[in-house]
């Protein structure tokens, strides 16, 4: 943005093109996040402006914020993420201030556990306001996340997979031993062991049920019924 007030002759000045002064000597525009529901900024005194001799004024701006984004997890734990963040400049129209894109580095994003960047895309707009009749500038970003899989599919998937199969050779356990009710009890359990950790690692969404959660869910019908029939079998038997 520009302030005619902050311009200088560089002739009178000893040729200096520009200074550098403290975000809160000055007046810095008001940016806050669309889809938001913590906007944080920091301390003023941390942030610096750059003030050319003609008053073209330069922010860094550091903001912290928490967005929200809608999942979809039906493909857990292979899914892919496409969050939506935009930033607009709500009290000031085009004509007053507008949003210029620069470089998105995502070389300064380090991977904290998951999910992990893996893209983003960032395009400028102007949106009209409607009541009012007025355009405004905003800035909007859109993220890729790719959850790894690795860690769900040797901690979760493997273990029920081993344990699906297990169920069907609880019938192959000779009836006249006692393990043989026990065998199948603790495969049921070790089904809803697993269901109940998936419940606490996913977010709390009932828009998409993870096929995941189906799977669990049918094995541990079948489960039920393979120890229904094994209590059948010893009846018969004794």
């Amino acid at each position: 943005w520009s302030d005619a007030n902050l311009a200088w002759n560089e002739s009178e000045y000893n040729n200096i093109p520009s200074i550098v002064v403290m975000a809160s000597d000055v007046w810095i525009p008001d940016v806050s996040v669309k889809n938001g529901f913590f906007d944080g900024l920091t301390e003023n005194s941390l942030q610096e402006v750059i003030i050319s001799s003609k008053g073209e004024m330069s922010l860094d701006l550091l903001k912290e914020t928490t967005t929200f984004c809608k999942l979809d997890l039906t493909y857990f734990p292979f899914d892919v993420q496409t969050c939506y963040i935009g930033f607009d400049i709500w009290a000031y129209t085009k004509e007053q201030v507008v949003s210029i894109l620069g470089s998105l580095w995502l070389l300064w994003f380090w991977p904290e556990g998951e999910p992990n960047i893996v893209d983003a895309q960032q395009n400028d707009a102007f949106y009209n306001d409607g009541t009012r009749d007025m355009t405004y500038s905003e800035v909007n970003f859109v993220i890729h996340l790719k959850r790894n899989p690795l860690f769900h599919v040797t901690y979760f998937i493997y273990p029920c997979l081993i344990s699906s199969v297990a169920t069907t050779f609880v019938f192959l356990v000779p009836s006249d031993t006692n393990q043989k009710i026990e065998f199948s009890t603790t495969i049921l359990i070790s089904f809803s062991v697993f269901l109940n950790t998936m419940y606490f690692s996913l977010p709390k969404s009932g828009d998409y049920i993870p096929f995941l959660a189906f799977y669990v869910v049918f094995v541990i019908f079948i489960s039920s019924l393979s120890v229904f029939f094994t209590v059948f079998v010893l009846i018969l038997h004794y």
